[in-house]
């Protein structure tokens, strides 16, 4: 089933590290946003350049994950890896500022480890970034495993909340 886009308006876009952006969004239309999705996905639509003389331009559709949802703030974080300026998204993420708008989707499924498993593997690149540090979080404080995340350069190394039977390699 088709998600219906909804306007929402860049309140702010922070780089964290040389090749990963926070973008947080807010809007009224977030009042439907489900809690709870952190770690789910969500679609921004980039419009065509309306000065654009391609012609039968579409708009440009790319998932990224809920890092962060307040309700009550009506606030939405997400986290894009904007290394270059190769694609609408990475081009998008390096330029926005403040009072900008962009449509997203609600969010599609979140896949969250169970929290009754004896020991956790998690892995990914910089694009799975968000998604594991939203599971290490929601790890029970007893937690034991293994995190392996690979990132563009050493500066793109974060400070993860975890629990601590749950060992790093970057």
């Amino acid at each position: 089933m088709a998600r219906k886009p909804i306007q929402v308006t860049v309140a702010k876009r922070e780089r964290l590290t040389p090749n990963l952006v926070q973008v947080t969004v807010t809007g009224e239309a977030l009042a439907d946003f489900p809690t709870g999705f952190e770690g789910g996905y969500t679609k921004l639509v980039f419009l065509p350049d309306p000065d654009s003389s391609e012609p039968g331009a579409r708009p440009v559709v790319r998932s990224y994950t809920v890092r962060r949802f307040d309700p009550g703030a009506r606030e939405l974080d997400i986290w894009m890896v904007a290394h270059g300026d190769t694609g609408p998204a990475a081009s998008w993420a390096n330029r926005v500022q403040a009072g900008e708008e962009i449509l997203i989707t609600l969010p599609g499924p979140c896949r969250k480890p169970s929290p009754d498993a004896d020991w956790f593997l998690l892995a990914g690149d910089m694009s799975a970034l968000p998604a594991i540090s939203v599971n290490l979080q929601e790890l029970p404080e007893g937690a034991r495993g293994h995190v392996v995340l690979e990132v563009v350069e050493e500066a793109d190394k974060l400070e993860l909340e975890k629990p601590p039977g749950m060992e790093l390699t970057w």
